[in-house]
């Protein structure tokens, strides 16, 4: 790592434009901290998420290999900071390599001068800062170790189905646990961990999301934890959010990019935790 400079397509997602804007800002500071280079597909187009499949696979296959076509243009790999996007666009890539498909969904993007070749790898931030950049070359920019107690959740989309994703345990992952250890975080374990939060169910049956986040929630509010660290826009947007409507006494829930910032030195603003719907001042507090 210290002698090639890790470049990447950046493809943050709709949520992380939106809804969960301070991921994306944490992400390239953190990064250019790191010496990452993130180059964003700024013409990227949303990928769509199953909700679309469903509806129209060709349109959903188009989608994401107009964005994998944008991201073959300017690097070997496209990284993206939602599991959501994660798994969309690992699964067009799988599908477009079948007989015939590929042909047909070049001849969408044929009319916009664009051809998926199937060339660039995908991968999530989580991947990138524990195994291409290492977790031994990131303890190196650890300026200070964090003295807190945090509850990893993992999401379903990054993990499963496994033979989509290609990372880590479905069930029993250990990367964001690793990630913690080397920042210095005390790793709450939890077995809701994995469990799908229903946030793409929030417009879809919003009394069923919502039983869903109370279960993790219920469990984590059982534990005594400093925060909550997510890996996914939707799913940070989802236990955190619903923390207000279901009137729980309220626990913050920090992007893990925002956690290896503050442990890499990175301040507060910087990494957007002052746009974060929970109040962030009693981790900060007790970093002091």
């Amino acid at each position: 790592m210290e002698d090639e400079k890790l470049k990447y397509a950046y493809f943050p997602g709709c949520s992380s434009k939106s809804t969960s804007v301070e991921y994306h800002i944490s992400t390239l500071r953190v990064a250019e901290k790191l010496g990452i280079e993130l180059i964003e597909l700024e013409e990227a187009n949303c990928c769509g998420t199953h909700n679309l499949e469903d509806y129209n696979e060709d349109v959903w296959l188009s989608l994401n290999a107009r964005n994998m076509a944008l991201a073959e243009g300017v690097a070997a790999s496209v990284v993206t900071i939602c599991s959501g996007c994660y798994l969309n666009t690992k699964k067009a890539k799988m599908m477009l390599q079948e007989n015939g498909t590929r042909e047909k969904i070049n001849k969408v993007l044929a009319e916009i001068q664009r051809e998926f070749r199937g060339e660039a790898e995908v991968k999530h931030i989580l991947d990138v800062l524990v195994n291409d950049f290492g977790l031994d070359n990131l303890e190196k920019f650890v300026e200070k170790k964090l003295d807190l107690k945090v509850a990893p959740y993992y999401g379903c989309q990054l993990l499963r189905p496994p033979e989509i994703t290609e990372f880590d345990h479905p069930e029993n992952p250990q990367s964001f646990e690793n990630l913690l250890d080397v920042l210095g975080c005390q790793v709450v374990d939890f077995s809701r961990k994995t469990d799908c939060c229903g946030a793409t169910l929030t417009l879809v049956d919003e009394k069923i999301m919502k039983g869903m986040v109370k279960k993790i929630l219920d469990e984590i509010s059982k534990i005594e934890v400093d925060c909550i660290s997510t890996i996914c826009p939707l799913c940070h947007y989802a236990l955190e959010s619903s923390q207000f409507s279901l009137n729980m006494e309220k626990i913050p829930v920090l992007h893990a990019t925002q956690l290896v910032g503050l442990s890499t030195g990175l301040s507060p603003v910087e990494l957007g935790l002052n746009r974060n719907l929970i109040s962030t001042e009693k981790v900060l507090k007790k970093l002091k």
